[in-house]
């Protein structure tokens, strides 16, 4: 069984960028592979609900978050207080953590970052595809953070799919 590690942007995303990540989260889960995943809004909170639509217990999923869980959750309520995401993509994500937290303890995994900051999201997607056996990128306007992923697989000589979106 792989290791796929699907990651992407947190800006809110249009149905066909969805549907796009849907469809290859459902594939990988059918071919008998898992996924990991950030944890994120947008793409990556696709990928865990189309995961758990395929595994309810979520045996087949890993989210590595970039700090203990409590951390990552006040960053998630800053950044829908300071728009970077919508209250209702915020108040998702943490129902669907807090959901997996209660299904399967052994879900969610956090790195040991005591504070959230511009370079997280790096950190954590380069550790991310440092353990992945293939990445998927998604990628919309160029947004930065899924760089250190991309570099790290192909130094890695791992499968990488970047899949671009520019809006």
């Amino acid at each position: 069984m792989k290791r796929v590690a699907i990651l992407g942007s947190w800006k809110s995303i249009q149905m066909d960028i969805a549907d796009d990540v849907r469809k290859f989260t459902r594939h990988i889960i059918q071919r008998g592979d898992s996924i990991m995943t950030g944890g994120g809004p947008g793409v990556e909170y696709i990928v865990t609900d189309e995961v758990l639509k395929e595994d309810v217990t979520a045996e087949n999923l890993e989210i590595i978050l970039a700090t203990p869980f409590e951390i990552y959750k006040s960053h998630i309520l800053r950044s829908a207080l300071r728009n970077v995401i919508t209250k209702e993509e915020s108040d998702s994500l943490i129902r669907q953590l807090q959901g997996i937290r209660l299904k399967n303890k052994t879900v969610i995994k956090a790195m040991n970052v005591k504070e959230f900051n511009n370079d997280v999201l790096t950190i954590r997607n380069k550790a991310v595809a440092d353990i992945a056996d293939e990445i998927i990128i998604f990628q919309i306007d160029d947004s930065a953070d899924v760089e250190s992923a991309i570099e790290s697989a192909r130094k890695r000589e791992i499968p990488v799919k970047v899949m671009r979106y520019y809006r």
